[in-house]
């Protein structure tokens, strides 16, 4: 069973549920403009600079960013959880997941490669 280590273990703030789905839709309206403006940068980056490096600037952006919210919480970075099998292959294919995308980034249009990660959640939820 994975842990989760915190020293206080305070929950995170919880959203009551609106009446109005507007806030919902205009969180995701938000999302998806945010995913467009990243894919944008990582296709124009990719006329000029290797995927290889593109992949580890994100992920050391991420790791930094993540790693700084984990710590400011009290939570370990490291712990023997991180090594479990299910745990090394999600890492593993994640980064074959990313290499994919960023690679079909400079290969494609935005369009078809956002067309084509938007419907992903679709087809693994139809089975």
């Amino acid at each position: 069973m994975l842990r989760a280590y915190h020293k206080a273990m305070t929950p995170l703030p919880v959203f009551t549920p609106s009446p109005s789905p507007l806030p919902a839709i205009f969180l995701m309206i938000l999302a998806m403009a945010g995913f467009a403006v990243a894919d944008s940068f990582i296709k124009v980056a990719t006329a000029a600079v290797p995927t290889g490096q593109i992949i580890a600037t994100l992920g050391l952006g991420g790791t930094a960013i993540f790693g700084g919210l984990a710590r400011w919480r009290g939570m370990r970075l490291i712990g023997p959880d991180l090594w479990h099998p299910a745990i090394l292959l999600r890492m593993g294919a994640e980064a074959v997941g990313t290499f994919g995308f960023v690679a079909a980034l400079s290969l494609t249009t935005l369009s078809a490669a956002s067309a084509v990660m938007q419907a992903t959640p679709l087809a693994v939820t139809l089975g």
